[in-house]
């Protein structure tokens, strides 16, 4: 039920953010620093998107901050990882 949840308030770019975050060289669902330009540059967005984006995937709890700023560097979290998990089935 919780993922469903999640789903009805995923943006279409927030979706293509959190799968394309478990591709990127920093690690696997880790997006810090330069890894936003990495995300922003085929999906075609801003950085400005995607940092809205992560903060809406931290708000649905699939990602968390990994620092305390305005504007954090998050991770994938567990519930992100079996989101991902179950979606891609």
């Amino acid at each position: 039920m919780q993922f469903i949840e999640a789903a009805k308030q995923l943006d279409p770019l927030d979706a293509a953010v959190l799968q394309r975050a478990q591709q990127l060289p920093s690690g696997p669902g880790r997006v810090a620093g330069a890894a936003k330009n990495a995300l922003a540059e085929p999906l075609k967005v801003s950085r400005d998107e995607i940092e809205v984006s992560l903060g809406n995937l931290v708000r649905l709890n699939l990602a968390y901050p990994l620092t305390e700023s305005p504007v954090p560097d998050v991770m994938t979290s567990p519930f992100g990882r079996e989101f991902l998990r179950t979606v891609s089935d």
